[in-house]
């Protein structure tokens, strides 16, 4: 979940709402992953999402994440990136490999936006992903 300063509450509050609709499917975990311009706090959720405390508030640079987390990506994941998509290092040549890179690790790479079309994303993101744009919807986690 993006939670830099261009994300609003109640963006952050939607991506948990989503979480909590995952976790209604028989999933027996889901890791949420707190963001900006770092990893500000990785949380393991096997419960729906009642409280929840957001950290961050920075810039929004996705490069030193993924560098992170690329080796704990499997094969039988579903990966969600939560995120209004305004990216500042989005366009860059090691950024979209890491997302390539990532999308063809694991089974499901989803990208959710809530500003920026998916035609405008695929423009620096592989096809790989499923990018549903989905603008604010007043739902609460």
């Amino acid at each position: 979940v993006d939670v830099s300063g261009s994300m609003s509450d109640d963006e952050v509050e939607q991506a948990l709402a989503e979480a909590n609709a995952i976790l209604r499917e028989n999933v027996e975990k889901v890791v949420i992953v707190q963001w900006d311009t770092n990893i500000q706090d990785i949380e393991i959720v096997t419960s729906r999402i009642s409280k929840y405390k957001r950290r961050g508030y920075g810039g929004t640079v996705i490069r030193p994440v993924l560098e992170k987390l690329k080796s704990k990506f499997r094969l039988e994941d579903v990966v969600v990136i939560f995120s209004d998509a305004e990216i500042y290092d989005i366009k860059t040549d090691r950024t979209r490999e890491l997302l390539n890179k990532l999308a063809k690790r694991v089974s499901i790479p989803v990208f959710i936006t809530t500003k920026v079309e998916p035609h405008e994303l695929y423009k620096y993101i592989t096809r790989r992903f499923k990018v549903i744009y989905l603008p604010l919807s007043g739902v609460k986690f």
